[in-house]
């Protein structure tokens, strides 16, 4: 599923402040939280 699937899919956009989007958005594309904390550390 993707992020948009799942904006599309109800008012998730509602509630979630951009940063919290986007690191949602990273979670979904590293296909893991580890992967995903590894990479937005260096952000």
């Amino acid at each position: 599923m993707t992020v948009r699937q799942l904006l599309e899919g109800g008012r998730i956009d509602q509630r979630l402040k951009l940063r919290e989007l986007h690191v949602l958005s990273t979670v979904v594309g590293c296909g893991s939280m580890v992967k995903a904390a590894g990479q937005l550390a260096g952000c």
